[in-house]
């Protein structure tokens, strides 16, 4: 499962924010049929499953949002998921990432599928998936029309819900300092033998205040998987390292975003 594609979804009224969402993918191998099971969330989290593509391409994609205090947590996972592909019938299991938080999550399965989807205690099936299925007010139900994403909207729109400010991206923006990353020889080692030999590389995208200092930083790229958290925690501490010279616009400093890319060799 990857992140294939980073999304802006704009408000349809009024001040349209950004909220800013990666889009996941598990492969369902090369069965027609799939049982969704969402253990774990509570009657206020909202779960779609909508009906999306061919058939042929037997595979679901996952777009999700987190609400924590009544602000919406750009880019951050509200689910975790776990996969079994099966000749017979393809199990995805989703689990709240955090039950401290509301989660929105919609899951895009292929048309005509054989589904089925439990939700708490309950359970739908449907062989020839067609119909959006809804989770929300503990109830689960066929529903084509609005969906948790409008439901989001409605709700910053009643201005009930906050969204954080996505910050414009520089196109050139000038370096001033770069982050001093210092590995031992022992580290080094270990980056080698958990990329096979392969450069490591990790990119960054980060905030940058207007004085030009990272404020936060969201991985695009990261370091390979079993990356002692030493190591990872120098990197990091490498990229929040950087600082560029202010941006001006109209005769005032500005925030904004870039990428940081890194060679870790």
């Amino acid at each position: 499962m990857t992140a294939l594609l980073i999304i802006a979804l704009l408000f349809q009224a009024g001040s349209k924010p950004e909220i800013l969402m990666d889009i996941d993918r598990v492969d369902l191998g090369s069965g027609r049929r799939a049982f969704l099971s969402f253990d774990g969330f509570s009657t206020t989290d909202l779960i779609e499953v909508h009906p999306s593509g061919q058939i042929d391409e037997p595979s679901v994609g996952i777009r999700s949002v987190a609400v924590r205090n009544k602000i919406v947590q750009h880019r951050e996972k509200s689910y975790s998921v776990r996969a079994r592909k099966d000749p017979m019938q393809s199990m995805v299991s989703f689990a709240p990432a955090d039950v401290s938080q509301d989660a929105v999550i919609v899951v895009d399965v292929p048309q005509g599928m054989d589904v089925s989807i439990a939700v708490r205690t309950q359970t739908l099936r449907t062989r020839d998936f067609q119909v959006p299925v809804t989770f929300s007010n503990g109830r689960i139900e066929e529903r084509p029309g609005t969906g948790p994403f409008d439901t989001l909207y409605q709700r910053i729109s009643d201005e009930d819900l906050v969204v954080p400010r996505v910050h414009p991206a520089h196109p050139d923006p000038r370096v001033i300092l770069t982050g001093n990353l210092e590995l031992t020889e022992e580290e080094r080692e270990t980056l080698i033998r958990l990329t096979k030999g392969e450069p490591a590389r990790v990119r960054y995208d980060a905030t940058v205040t207007e004085t030009g200092q990272v404020l936060d930083l969201y991985p695009l790229q990261d370091l390979p998987r079993g990356t002692p958290q030493e190591i990872a925690d120098k990197v990091l501490a490498a990229a929040k390292g950087y600082s560029y010279a202010p941006r001006g616009v109209d005769g005032r400093a500005q925030a904004f975003t870039t990428t940081i890319t890194l060679d870790v060799d």
